[in-house]
């Protein structure tokens, strides 16, 4: 089976270079990327997210909290839809708890560079996906490198997206912006590259767009800071890559923010 799932990889990456624009994916594409799903919050908002072991989450921290506010959507609020494809999916779970990265309600209203670089939540959910194998998270490539966006986005939410080569045009340690195009659906959708023996790695999370001129890009974080906070749910993350950093504590849903009302209230509605 894992055979069969790295050469679906390979194939999938070997196509790049003739796949830039959006486009679905196909069955056989979907099925190595049933761990990417869509994060759903109570059917009033919904981005993409992928699974970092089966039972946590990674997604954007704007699609299930509030900077402004600072305030946390409660877990049961949350669900996560996994390799969803027209009426098929392989689980849809709640969450148990929705950790969002700290450095994130410190970042106020604005939408920004320094907000960019702490738009990460994890999402722990109630059990297990069943048949959900977990992404490894590694380090962010160089600027020029190619990767792959994976999405749920505008009208395409009942088929998982792709659009490849999405290339890295700057980076500032975790601020990315590429040559994709953020749409809504697609906050939190997860960034991947894939190795020389075919296993696919999580390298960064879409956060949103910016425009310059007449070509909007997309701006995602990488990992090289975020590691720590990552880790800390059990995830899977590659040694090899980055520097180590100062541990992070996570606030948990049905905490009280410092100097924030409860997690659960105020929750506002973001631009994606």
């Amino acid at each position: 089976m894992r055979t069969l799932r790295v050469l679906a990889l390979l194939l999938f990456f070997a196509g790049l270079a003739e796949a830039a624009e959006r486009r679905y994916t196909t069955d056989a594409e979907a099925e190595a990327w049933r761990a990417v799903g869509l994060v759903d919050w109570r059917g009033r908002g919904r981005c993409t997210g992928a699974l970092i072991r089966p039972d946590v989450v990674l997604t954007a921290a704007h699609c299930v909290a509030d900077a402004a506010s600072r305030t946390v959507a409660p877990a049961n609020a949350i669900r996560f839809i996994a390799g969803r494809r027209g009426n098929f999916n392989i689980g849809v779970v709640r969450a148990k708890s929705v950790n969002v990265h700290p450095g994130y309600f410190a970042t106020g209203a604005n939408y920004g560079e320094r907000q960019v670089r702490t738009d990460l939540a994890k999402i722990t959910l109630i059990r297990p996906i069943a048949g959900g194998e977990a992404f490894r998270v590694a380090g962010t490539l160089a600027i020029g490198a190619e990767v792959a966006l994976l999405s749920y986005s505008q009208n395409r939410q009942n088929r998982l997206s792709i659009q490849a080569p999405c290339r890295i045009k700057d980076r500032k340690t975790e601020f990315l912006e590429l040559d994709c195009t953020s749409s809504p659906g697609a906050s939190g959708a997860p960034y991947f590259s894939i190795s020389i023996d075919g296993t696919p790695r999580l390298v960064g999370v879409n956060s949103g767009r910016r425009t310059r001129g007449a070509k909007p890009t997309a701006l995602a974080l990488a990992f090289d800071h975020l590691r720590d906070f990552i880790g800390s749910s059990g995830g899977q993350v590659s040694k090899d890559d980055g520097q180590a950093t100062e541990r992070l504590a996570p606030p948990t849903s049905g905490t009280r923010l410092p100097g924030a009302s409860t997690p659960g209230t105020r929750i506002g509605k973001r631009a994606p």
